[in-house]
């Protein structure tokens, strides 16, 4: 949220071998010297100054349909807002409660509270510019279009109703699937049943180009550590909770949405009884299961299936249970995803077809170049940003804890003003961050930020925050791409770090900008 004081940067060195070529680790290897790099600026910045960021975007929705946009403004979101609000009641009253617990949930916590923000942020930043009335009305005019070209008519006129068709069919299991998944990730010992018992049933297939995408041979290191290392992670308490959490939200589904593998303790009850019920079903798997225990999880994995199911460790027999659903919905959800897919070119061809104009592609992680310009936004009535950030506000909001604590020789560094060649001319002080109305998303993060003679004059790191959903829109008043400053980056390495020699290395232009 801006405005950001977070000088987020890193410097990695590349090695090769000594003939120049890409090769493993070796202590023969060498520095990679490229014929050319991109130098480093330290010109003054101002409003309205040109920008160009180069790097590879993960993935953009621009183009999806009415249909898209109602589901994730009026399901989607909604329910996973809520969701992940409930988990953050649960494990934060629990850590409340027990020092102890709060150090292990304390990751999940952070990453609830991550998806909780960004989901909010998703849904304000739909609703506040109606981005679905907007898709509604596009659709009414591609409607119109089609009516007055009847050939336009009879290549794409269902095109709508097949899309619309589709969204009404996935919404029958949608949230159940959901649900599985997330009780998957978030309950650890479920977790970690459902990690032992699908290596073993995957590696029943003799192929492993057969096996499920992270349960192949070379998942095996990555997997066995995540098993290795569950108990930090892991409090009976708040586990037991989650786990309730999610049987009774999938308990609460329509009749023949809901979990099969319930029903042998939820048939017949309702109310109270029912609650008890799970709440019994839950304490019993916790109290015979023994994947809880690391020396006996680690023994599981790699069992053969029949070996292991001849444990009857009732996690492991509820997991192999979820499973069977799993594999059901996920491939439901892989027809809906593949339709679906078939369906999008038809409707960026009739988009193409009604504007006569070519239409950017969406972000799908390939290299992309965005330019734009340095400049502040205005949020809401009577707030408005500047463009810029300085290191005085790292210390106004310096607090001696984490996020907000300042390293004591950067505090003594700003007291005495000893800022070299890095201050901005016009405040005295150091730049750390700004803003520009560059294009990025997710996996922009590390791109370099150019001026347009080409020179370094920041890094991207985030978007701000009423930009979270211009994956699905753009919006030239409100979206905006975050940046560490080029001469906070040099003023670091050099006058608190002191890494001259890392700074011999860098070219430095001190021209203006273009």
């Amino acid at each position: 949220m801006w405005p950001r004081h977070t000088g987020d940067f890193s410097f990695l060195r590349a090695y090769v071998a000594p003939d120049g070529k890409s090769a493993e680790f070796a202590e023969e290897n060498i520095p990679y010297k490229p014929k050319k790099h991109l130098p480093f600026s330290v010109a003054s910045m101002k409003e309205g100054d040109f920008t160009m960021v180069v790097g590879y975007p993960g993935s953009t929705r621009r183009y999806r349909s009415s249909y898209s946009i109602d589901y994730h403004v009026n399901e989607y979101y909604p329910r996973s807002i809520q969701l992940y609000r409930d988990l953050l009641d649960i494990v934060e009253e629990e850590a409340e409660l027990n020092p102890e617990a709060g150090i292990k949930v304390a990751s999940l916590i952070a990453g609830l509270n991550n998806g909780w923000k960004n989901n909010i942020g998703m849904l304000e930043g739909l609703k506040k510019d109606d981005l679905l009335g907007k898709k509604i009305e596009e659709q009414k005019a591609l409607t119109a279009f089609m009516e007055a070209n009847p050939d336009t008519k009879k290549k794409y006129g269902t095109v709508f109703d097949e899309i619309g068709a589709q969204y009404d069919a996935y919404r029958e299991y949608a949230e159940l699937n959901s649900l599985a998944s997330w009780m998957g990730y978030a309950a650890n010992a479920l977790r970690s049943a459902y990690t032992v018992y699908k290596w073993s049933k995957e590696h029943e297939k003799q192929d492993d180009l057969d096996r499920d995408p992270g349960y192949q041979d070379r998942d095996e290191p990555r997997l066995k550590k995540a098993l290795e290392l569950a108990d930090l992670r892991y409090d009976e308490q708040a586990d037991k909770r989650i786990l309730k959490y999610f049987l009774k939200r999938c308990n609460a589904l329509p009749e023949g949405q809901r979990l099969r593998a319930m029903e042998p303790f939820t048939a017949g009850r309702s109310g109270d009884e029912l609650e008890h019920a799970i709440d019994d079903f839950v304490e019993t798997l916790y109290a015979g299961t023994k994947v809880t225990n690391k020396e006996e999880r680690m023994k599981m994995f790699g069992m053969k299936k029949k070996d292991l199911m001849a444990l009857k460790d009732p996690m492991i027999e509820f997991a192999a249970e979820l499973e069977v659903e799993r594999e059901e919905l996920e491939d439901k959800s892989d027809a809906f995803a593949g339709a679906v897919q078939k369906l999008r070119p038809k409707l960026m061809e009739l988009r193409r077809a009604y504007s006569g104009e070519l239409l950017y592609p969406d972000a799908n992680g390939t290299m992309r170049l965005s330019v734009g310009e340095v400049k502040g936004y205005a949020p809401r009535d009577a707030v408005s940003y500047k463009f810029q950030t300085f290191l005085k506000g790292v210390l106004e909001k310096h607090t001696g804890e984490e996020p907000f604590d300042c390293p004591e020789a950067l505090a003594d560094l700003y007291k005495a003003k000893d800022f070299g060649r890095y201050a901005d001319p016009a405040t005295g002080d150091v730049p750390v961050c700004f803003l520009s109305t560059d294009d990025i998303t997710g996996g922009n993060s590390g791109s370099p930020i150019l001026n347009g003679k080409g020179e370094v004059i920041g890094v991207i790191f985030d978007g701000n925050y009423e930009s979270i959903s211009a994956d699905y829109q753009y919006m030239p008043d409100l979206t905006r791409s975050i940046s560490v400053d080029s001469r906070y980056i040099l003023f670091v390495v050099d006058k608190f770090a002191g890494a001259e020699e890392l700074l011999s290395e860098l070219t430095i232009h001190h021209g203006g900008s273009l």
